[in-house]
């Protein structure tokens, strides 16, 4: 049969305006996308008309996304907004998806489109009831994501790629085995190690031998001196853009992108430094161990005293003629080293309260054993000093108290070191110190309950005194539930200030603190009876 004249075509033919816009918009979709990438016709093409797998260096990366093209007229719309219905079933499909998918929207005859990463759209901007409600959905395109930005397009993949990572988690260490063994078939003679925390993940190449031609840097055809000046002399780390980064004659992690990869100095060693102080006939010592990284015009090292807070960092530097000047020492102090330990039995306590309260000690520079320098004198920088001589002091009246009461908590994790600092815990530190606290009360509201009805008080009346025994007191110290008590409270120079019922013969107070109020709060320590008196002795007559 001979196919009917154009000018006979049915009104709505299969093979119709439509059906040519569709393929004219698919073919230039594939012009579009960069040649080195390979796009594959979905056959059957349902809900998606491609699937394409990005190439890096000429070789395929296993790195997927979908694509679906709608072919339109799309300038020729008189709508002000750029949008597009599609079929929510489609739409639930690609939530289903775990490579990312992208809508693209062309109108071939004027060579334009916009283009939509989809999951992230429907998981942030639609509930899920309209999907399964609704038979339509009309999506929107933001005309700045356009075929003229093939850049953008190629950013907002690598984020979509992430988002879907994220979406569809696997086993963390199925998946970072995965990325570690990806990573050396594509760098052979390269070992790499992956660190990956909530917030990040940090991957180290290393060469397993030296590099012919070594590091290729784009940057260095940009400022970027100084911190090559810096890498060499001092041996000071850099950052770069992973994509602007070739170990020899292959690019580093090029999918990467935007990420940043720090490029360290190679003289690192392991060593140490030792603090002397303490009297003469009671010299104490202790280490700290760590990395020394050596350079021509700077040395500096890192390191911590073992199981203990105390991180340091030493750094010393040459002038211009060469001369190495005096060190310089920062102190860190990181608490949660600390965790888990008993309270009785914090690694290096004693040593390092005594340390910190020394106004001078020797210090000695060990790398692999060996001194780098002779001894030398240093002082402590008293204005620092203050902090942790106040912790410690805390802690150790904890540990008395620990003793006090016949417990030796676990250390908290540093954010509960709050908790245990509360008003409850440093009330029951000073009582077991002095027996008494007192503080200022002047303005303030007192609540007291009484026994006695509202009306045979006098309102207004003032300079009064109230007391008041606590029995005892559970407080949480170190994790562990305590009682404490008993507490006599005694409230001075209170004026009346309201008062009503709260049963048949109770009465609720509200007092005021005057021009000399005190709030004294006394500890009674239970005195442990006499073994030669029987506690139950009857009173002498």
């Amino acid at each position: 049969m001979n196919p009917l004249p154009e000018d006979n075509r049915p009104r709505h033919p299969t093979i119709g305006p439509s059906y040519e816009v569709q393929k004219d918009a698919e073919r230039l979709f594939e012009d579009w996308l960069p040649k080195r990438w390979l796009p594959r016709k979905e056959i059957p093409d349902v809900h998606v008309d491609f699937c394409v797998e990005v190439v890096n260096e000429g070789e395929p990366s296993g790195s997927l996304f979908r694509v679906q093209v709608k072919g339109r007229s799309i300038y020729k719309r008189k709508a002000k907004k750029l949008g597009e219905p599609f079929k929510t079933k489609h739409l639930r499909y690609y939530l289903k998806c775990e490579e990312p998918v992208f809508l693209f929207l062309i109108d071939p005859t004027a060579k334009q489109g916009h283009w939509i990463f989809i999951q992230r759209y429907l998981k942030e901007n639609v509930q899920s009831d309209i999907l399964r409600v609704q038979t339509k959905l009309r999506i929107p395109f933001d005309t700045k994501y356009s075929l003229e930005n093939q850049p953008l397009f190629e950013k907002e993949l690598r984020d979509a790629w992430n988002y879907m990572r994220d979406l569809h988690p696997g086993s963390p260490i199925a998946a970072i085995f995965a990325e570690k063994k990806r990573i050396e078939q594509r760098h052979p003679g390269h070992k790499v190690q992956i660190v990956a925390t909530d917030e990040s993940m940090k991957i180290q190449v290393t060469p397993l031998q030296p590099m012919a031609g070594g590091l290729k840097l784009k940057f260095l055809k940009e400022p970027g001196e100084s911190e090559l000046k810096a890498f060499f002399e001092k041996g000071q780390s850099f950052q770069a853009n992973a994509s602007d980064i070739q170990l020899g004659d292959s690019a580093v992690f090029p999918e990467a992108g935007d990420s940043k990869v720090t490029i360290n100095y190679g003289g690192k060693f392991n060593g140490c430094l030792q603090f002397h102080f303490g009297l003469q006939n009671e010299p104490i010592c202790i280490q700290a161990d760590g990395e020394w990284i050596i350079a021509p015009k700077r040395v500096s090292f890192t390191g911590r005293l073992g199981e203990s807070p105390l991180m340091v960092n030493c750094v010393r530097e040459a002038d211009e003629k060469g001369a190495w000047k005096r060190c310089e020492l920062r102190f860190t102090l990181k608490w949660n080293a600390w965790e888990g330990q008993a309270l009785l039995s914090l690694a290096y306590f004693a040593e390092l309260d005594v340390f910190f309260r020394k106004d001078e000690f020797f210090l000695r520079f060990y790398v692999r054993g060996h001194q780098l320098w002779r001894p030398e004198k240093m002082l402590l920088n008293n204005s620092k000093r203050d902090f942790p001589i106040r912790a410690m002091d805390w802690l150790q009246k904890c540990r008395e108290l620990a003793q006090c009461i016949g417990g030796n908590p676990p250390f908290p994790a540093s954010n509960e070191i709050n908790e245990i600092e509360s008003d409850d815990v440093r009330l029951m530190v000073k009582l077991i110190d002095s027996g008494i606290h007192e503080q200022s009360i002047v303005g303030e509201e007192v609540g007291i309950s009484g026994e006695g009805p509202p009306e045979m008080i006098e309102i207004g009346k003032k300079f009064l005194t109230a007391s008041w025994t606590e029995s005892c007191r559970e407080i949480n110290f170190f994790g562990i539930k305590i009682p404490f008590g008993p507490l006599i409270h005694t409230w001075t120079d209170l004026e009346l200030v309201a008062a009503r019922p709260v049963s048949d013969n109770r009465t609720e107070m509200t007092f005021k603190g005057g021009a000399n109020g005190i709030w004294k709060i006394e500890y009674k320590r239970p005195t442990e009876p006499n073994p030669t008196e029987p506690e139950n002795r009857p009173p002498s007559p």
